[in-house]
């Protein structure tokens, strides 16, 4: 097995999806058992099935997102010794911010 980790900001297709939630395999059945006990399983358990399964080729190792994490009050970290629990979420993008989304001309 391959661990994988990544962001819990991600899309999945629906045959994935199907896999993961109805799918009897053995690396169904033991990645969900093994993933019972960790602290953040969705910035890992996602990723773990996907790069050892036969949907390995869909992966997509790109970021096409636009997230906003310029949070007034920062982020507060917590049990760092433990593990790096940031109470960080993005902000919501709200009309005011349809600036931000222009596409420059010379962007192919």
């Amino acid at each position: 097995i391959v661990y994988e980790v990544g962001s819990d900001w991600f899309i999945l297709s629906r045959d994935f999806i199907q896999y993961v939630a109805y799918g009897d395999d053995e690396l169904i059945r033991g990645l969900r058992f093994a993933f019972n006990y960790t602290a953040m399983p969705c910035e890992s358990f996602y990723h773990t099935v996907l790069i050892n399964s036969i949907y390995c080729d869909s992966h997509v190792r790109m970021n096409l997102r636009m997230v906003n994490w310029d949070r007034r009050r920062g982020c507060t970290c917590y049990n760092m010794d433990v593990s790096d629990l940031c109470g960080c979420s993005p902000l919501i993008y709200r009309i005011t911010d349809k600036r931000k989304f222009a596409v420059s001309s010379s962007i192919n």
